[in-house]
């Protein structure tokens, strides 16, 4: 019997549905979280033998190294490992819960796991999943007192989301207070890093400076958000259940003038009014137009502090009766509410015919170039290291460099903030030397295949 209810632990029941549920979402995809995550598969994989696509902004240095390997395998293994690493983002948070010595840490992996936002994002190469892993981690160590390890994990984190540098500022803080300046030099590792690789690779110790500028220059593409716009979706990101409870410990804190998570509560703060900033229409700071994922980054914190308000309102009930019985519920609630908002990731009717066209670009045996803006076009042919060479952004010098070429339009990327803005559909249909091979509308969009081909004495410059 002892061995019965050692099984049936709260926390180890939730870990196996947990478990079964990432299983059926790897198994039931065929795509990629719907923003961004195909071009970051394929920059992971290109990574190996083309280094220099890591040290893109967009790209995020850190995150990219870390799906490398994995991406090499294909995008099963990217969400096999993706998953794991999810795994041990709870698994962390759970010893820091032990540290922290809060109550009911065994529906933690509940608080945490089934965020609905963080659930998404567990078996993708998003940044945000690493910058997760980084941050509780960094808090770990520094509950520790390892505050070497802990300024380096911290200081880790600009290498997949940057503005969560935050958390390694205060931490350098509180090490510079308590005089530990052996371990501050630790809190540059990694800018150092990223900064020391993008040297190297271009030659230039100002390119990465310069990039940064040059990507918070981007205007948005989408009108921005409101101001409201991550305190109204808290519940949508972090699940009700969980926000709430975060805001019975917040005013339990504010009531007795003590806050016993600081370090956590300032950062999703910091996380929460920085996102906010970045993707205001009002101010039209930066290219964010105020996307979920970015708030899951401090998923595990908001997931003790819900912890923490969880046991101030079992200590509020404990003469309630049944009230033992509320965690269990709460935890059913939000294991569905989770288990409910996820869907496995899927291929978009947009993005299979880009990769149609693609292949039927890519089947022409004479090694013609294929100009493409959208990432669906390698993957098309990931397996094939030849026909990845053949496919070369498009944009005016590369349309003007080829005598012949196969030119991937789609009505997405191929003209966009992201990619160019000079060429038009418009300007292709009137070269005398463009072909419309082929045009896949898919009911939000269109793809068209076109072949340029000109004479040899005609050949621009």
């Amino acid at each position: 019997m002892k061995k019965l209810r050692a099984f049936i632990r709260p926390e180890l029941v939730a870990l196996l549905v947990l478990v079964g549920f990432e299983s059926y979402l790897i198994a039931s995809s065929n795509g990629f979280y719907y923003i961004d995550e195909g071009a970051h598969f394929v920059d992971d994989y290109l990574a190996v033998t083309h280094p220099s696509v890591s040290i893109g902004v967009w790209q995020r240095f850190g995150s990219v190294w870390i799906f490398a390997l994995p991406a090499q395998f294909g995008a099963v293994a990217v969400k096999v490992f993706a998953s794991l690493l999810f795994l041990l983002t709870i698994f962390v948070a759970y010893k820091v819960a032990e540290l922290e010595q809060l109550p009911y840490r065994e529906w933690l992996v509940v608080l945490v796991g089934f965020q609905p936002v963080l659930l998404d994002i567990s078996f993708t190469c998003l940044a945000e999943l690493p910058a997760t892993l980084f941050l509780i981690l960094a808090y770990y160590l520094y509950k520790k007192s390892a505050w070497r390890l802990s300024l380096l994990t911290a200081s880790l984190v600009f290498l997949c989301r940057y503005e969560m540098s935050f958390m390694a500022v205060l931490i350098f803080l509180v090490a510079l207070r308590k005089r530990r300046y052996a371990a501050l030099p630790y809190a540059l590792a990694g800018p150092v890093i990223w900064l020391a690789f993008s040297w190297i690779l271009t030659g230039d110790p100002a390119w990465l400076l310069r990039e940064f500028v040059k990507f918070g220059s981007i205007p948005k593409f989408i009108p921005g958000t409101s101001l409201d716009h991550y305190l109204r979706h808290s519940v949508d990101i972090f699940g009700t259940i969980p926000v709430w409870l975060a805001i019975a410990s917040i005013a339990y804190a504010v009531y007795n003038r003590k806050m016993p998570l600081v370090i956590p509560f300032l950062t999703i703060l910091w996380c929460i009014v920085f996102n906010t900033l970045a993707s205001a229409q009002v101010f039209n700071w930066t290219p964010s137009v105020g996307d979920f994922r970015y708030l899951a980054t401090v998923g595990p914190f908001v997931g003790l502090l819900s912890l923490d308000g969880l046991g101030r309102i079992m200590e509020l009930l404990r003469k309630v009766p049944r009230s033992t019985f509320v965690p269990a519920i709460l935890a059913i609630v939000m294991m569905y509410a989770g288990i409910s908002a996820v869907k496995p990731h899927r291929l978009s009717s947009f993005e299979k015919a880009v990769i149609t066209l693609s292949r039927r670009a890519a089947s022409d045996t004479t090694s013609v170039p294929i100009l493409s803006n959208h990432w669906a076009s390698m993957y098309a042919v990931i397996n094939d290291d030849d026909k990845i060479e053949r496919i070369v952004d498009l944009r005016e010098s590369t349309y003007l460099k080829f005598p012949k070429e196969y030119i991937l339009w789609d009505s997405h990327i191929a003209n966009s903030v992201f990619s160019q803005q000079t060429l038009t559909y418009q300007n292709l249909r009137l070269d005398p030397s463009v072909t419309l091979i082929d045009s896949l509308n898919v009911g939000y969009g269109w793809v068209s295949l076109l072949l340029r081909d000109i004479e040899p004495r005609g050949q621009l410059k």
